[in-house]
Parts: C-alpha cells; structure tokens; sequence
C-alpha cells in the first residue's frame, strides 16, 4: 500500500465506513482529488466537507487563541483541573478559605494580591468536613461572603437521595450545575470517586478526570481538587502524589502543601503551571479566632518564597525517611 493510500486508509475512510456501517451502509468517502506528494508539495484537504460527514480536523489557521480566565493569581483557571495536595493538618482547608474570599469578596489579599476578574459562587463538595462546625466557622473567620458559598455535603446528600454523590451522577451533576459555581471545590476527591473506579488505577481516574473536565469547560468554572499525600517523608513533587499519576498529568496546575523545616510555618508550593510561570510560594502561619461564639482557625499570611516544594524536603532532617525505610523493609519481609 502507498503512503498516499495508508493516509486515506486509517485516517479518513474507516471512522466514516464505521459510522456508516451503524446506518445499514458503507460509502466511500474517500476525498475526490487524493493528496499530493506527501514528501512534495502541500496536502490539501476538503476539511469543511469531511467535518460534515463527521470527522474532526481543524487548521490552526482556523482557530481564534484565547486567554484562560486565571483564578487565584494564576493558581486556578477556568475549565481546567488544579490540585490542591497536602498531608493532614497542613491547613489546606485554610487555604481553600481564602481562595472562598478572593473569589466572592472579589478583592486583592496579601494571599493573592491580584483581584480577580469577577466574583461567583464557591462550591464545595465535603466529604469530611461538617458544614455548622467546622466550614461555616472557617469561611466566615477567612471573611469569605457566605452566601456565595454553597455546600453538597455527603451525609446530608445521602439522607434527602438515598445514594451518596458520585462523580459522573447525573443527579450530582445537575445539583453542581444548578449551584451555578465559579470554582468547584472536591474535598477530598477520594470521598466523591464511582466505586467502578480505583484512585491507582490509571485507565480509570483518566474517564472520572476527563469527564470532570469537560464539563468545567462547557460550564465555564474551575476545579480544584483535594487530595493527600502518601506517607514516603522522602518524597517530593509529582512522587508526593497520593494515586494515580494521572492526577498530575491531567491537572493544568499543581499545589503541593507542607510544613517547613521547623515546623512553624506551613507552604503552597505551585508545582506545576500549564498556562504560564508558577506563582511564588505562599508561606503562612495559623490563629486561632472565634466566630459567633465557635473558635475556628485561619490563615495568616507570612511571605512568598522562589523555593519549591523539593528545596523545603531536602531541608528537613531525613529521619522520617529512614523511618519509613525501614517499616517498608519489615513489611518486605512479612510478605
């Protein structure tokens, strides 16, 4: 078979003699003149008319560029994924809260001191968190307007559906949707799976993340995922991952939360920025403050820092590490 020919093979006549064996008949649909010499001279194609018969090429000629709308100084951007990944206590229920404020409040913060665009609704899926003690407390103490802020809680979803929410449920969909959010917030992304999918299982996390992600594109908001870390203190980046590595590849950023060396202060580290260069980062301590009579915590902003993740592991002593070395060498040697 000529090359000409293998072109015109795989990929102009088999989705289309597919498409139309389902209507009972094949046709040809080859394109009237064949391409010319591929090593020669420039291969036109009838693309309006293909399109039309259902396949998809586009010219980037034919493309207008745009700008994603960027959210939380760069950290988030509408239609796409961020992750959010941290271990236990770090405060990124904290952090989420001050994302809560700049996104409703629509105000620059030392946190991020860019103001955004536009204020809308934050909407959180909480798989942990009770609403009344723990989130109302912690986003009326990060000065978030409240009412912008809604929440499908888990047990409460359970007890009015009689099913728990899902990603990829219709019904949860349509909730989400009807909320009508600027940012999606899933906390953590493991209490929201399908039971059909396994979070090391990359094949199926990419369905629930390709999923997830068209529709934060037909609806126009963005998603920031929760996730934690894995237990290795000797990890760093993208082997912090807790899961599959599709999360880190399919996300368009990546924030990586720990504590420093002394354990002071805790870190945002913005790990990876599909849409331009990675924020600085965000460096912050806790207070305690009470709301309504209800004692919650909230960040307090300290510092931006050019150092990422790695440089604040390599820091610390590797006693955890070799810690954590030798459990795994006793667990080897049960097995």
């Amino acid at each position: 078979m000529e090359r000409n020919d293998i072109l015109n093979t795989n990929l102009l006549q088999l989705p289309m003699e597919a498409q139309a064996a389902d209507e009972g008949a094949v046709q040809d649909i080859a394109p009237s003149a064949a391409p010319a010499d591929l090593a020669g001279e420039a291969v036109e194609l009838e693309l309006e008319v293909l399109n039309q018969r259902g396949v998809v090429l586009q010219r980037l000629s034919d493309v207008t560029p745009k700008n994603h709308e960027m959210l939380a100084s760069g950290r988030l951007q509408c239609g796409e994924i961020t992750l959010l990944c941290g271990d236990g206590g770090v405060g990124k229920g904290q952090f989420v809260a001050q994302i809560a404020r700049s996104l409703t409040m629509g105000e620059a913060t030392e946190v991020f001191p860019q103001a955004p665009e536009r204020t809308g609704n934050v909407v959180i899926l909480a798989g942990e968190d009770p609403i009344d003690a723990v989130l109302c407390p912690r986003m009326a103490a990060a000065g978030a307007d409240l009412g912008k802020v809604v929440v499908i809680d888990s047990d409460a979803y359970y007890e009015k559906k009689g099913k728990m929410p899902y990603l990829g449920d219709p019904d949860l969909v349509n909730w989400i949707i009807a909320a009508d959010p600027l940012v999606l917030v899933i906390d953590p992304l493991q209490a929201f799976l399908p039971s059909s999918a396994n979070m090391n299982n990359r094949q199926q996390m990419r369905k629930v993340l390709q999923d997830l992600r068209m529709l934060a594109q037909q609806q126009g908001f963005a998603i920031l995922l929760v996730t934690h870390t894995n237990k290795n203190p000797s990890a760093f980046g993208r082997k912090r991952l807790n899961g599959s590595g599709e999360l880190w590849d399919t996300a368009r950023s990546v924030l990586i939360m720990g504590h420093t060396r002394d354990g002071s202060k805790s870190y945002v580290s913005h790990e990876k920025s599909s849409y331009g260069v990675p924020a600085d980062t965000i460096l912050f301590t806790t207070e305690t403050v009470e709301v309504r009579g209800i004692k919650t915590v909230r960040l307090k902003f300290d510092s931006t820092s050019d150092w990422k993740d790695e440089d604040f592991c390599r820091e610390k002593p590797d006693n955890k590490g070799r810690k954590y070395a030798e459990v795994e060498r006793e667990r080897s040697c049960v097995c």
